[in-house]
């Protein structure tokens, strides 16, 4: 028969186990590289932030996007996430990547329900969004 003491080491070591894995979806896709430039598109979103905005795009949609105006842009994306996501957090999003090493697609998932891909690009060592 185990000891006291050592019941509760071995629970503390399941229980640290266990917790290493207890991060909310959006954590866990923060670590997840591809995924940096979705996050970073519904955070600036949800901040009305256009810098934050522009920095989740490649050369080539930036420079798109600089045509329509910043402005416009990020309002376009928060009257369609308003209606696709409500009053959404970060936390409400799954993402999962499919590639090569410099190019291919996040897929997303917004309480469970499946969104289509986005596509991405590696550029400057760095992952950003690649279509509007």
């Amino acid at each position: 028969m185990k000891s006291l003491q050592q019941l509760l080491t071995s629970a503390l070591v399941v229980g640290t186990f266990l917790l290493g894995f207890a991060t909310s979806p959006a954590e866990a896709a923060e670590t997840i590289p591809q995924a940096q430039p979705v996050i970073a598109l519904l955070k600036a979103v949800k901040e009305g932030d256009q810098k934050q905005l522009q920095s989740a795009f490649s050369e080539k949609m930036r420079a798109q996007y600089d045509k329509d105006g910043w402005d416009k842009v990020l309002k376009q994306y928060q009257e369609g996430f308003k209606t696709a996501f409500g009053d959404y957090k970060l936390e409400d999003f799954t993402f999962d990547y499919k590639g090569a090493e410099e190019k291919g697609a996040v897929s997303i998932a917004h309480k469970g329900k499946t969104l289509p891909g986005m596509s991405v690009t590696k550029e400057k060592a760095e992952w950003k969004l690649n279509e509007r």
